[in-house]
């Protein structure tokens, strides 16, 4: 995977007044940064040393994905402290919707048509929701919640919570291995401090 420049649009922007960047009109997701934590060492910790190295992680991408970002002591490996750090950081900031864009090549081709979904990784409880869209002609796609899971007053926007998520990538007619849907080893960090950026998912058909 790798990044490059796109503005991300506050949703803020997109409904003056509503409050969505803090404010009282859509509130973040509910996560507790020391419980999260626990059930990430709960399900990845292997060898039980209280540590996720990174063939550990390979079973949660969203955070393998992101792991220098969470590793401030530079080992390679994340502790339950480092985890729970990065959470408090992405919270704090009280956003509760954020604009996201992608883009899908296979082969060094845009994927027309393919089937973006970010799904929350397990460890971050029930309400961050998945997200997912359809990419258009140049392989972009706009990553949103279904409207029925979003407030009324950003029903037909496309929106995404901040959270750590697992990627799935489908086409209706292309054949796209396992290792980018049903066995994913994609992922992505949705966290306020990340810099303005489109994300793309480079796929090889072999």
């Amino acid at each position: 995977m790798r990044r490059l420049g796109f503005v991300l649009f506050a949703a803020i922007l997109a409904l003056p007044g509503c409050g969505l960047i803090g404010g009282s009109s859509v509130k973040p997701p509910t996560v507790s940064p020391s419980q999260a934590a626990d059930k990430a060492i709960e399900l990845c910790d292997k060898d039980a040393n209280g540590l996720l190295n990174a063939t550990e992680l390979a079973a949660c991408p969203g955070l393998l994905a992101a792991l220098a970002k969470y590793d401030t002591t530079g080992d390679k490996q994340l502790s339950r402290e480092e985890i729970v750090e990065r959470l408090k950081s992405m919270y704090a900031s009280g956003t509760g919707l954020s604009s996201l864009r992608c883009q899908v090549m296979l082969d060094n081709r845009p994927l027309r048509g393919g089937h973006v979904r970010f799904v929350p990784e397990p460890f971050l409880g029930g309400d961050v929701k998945s997200a997912e869209g359809d990419a258009d002609g140049s392989g972009s796609a706009t990553i949103g919640i279904a409207d029925a899971e979003l407030p009324k007053n950003a029903r037909g926007l496309k929106l995404i919570q901040l959270g750590v998520y697992r990627v799935e990538i489908t086409h209706p007619t292309a054949k796209i291995p396992a290792r980018y849907n049903t066995q994913t080893t994609l992922g992505y960090e949705h966290h306020p401090t990340n810099p303005d950026e489109v994300v793309v998912f480079r796929l090889q058909s072999k």
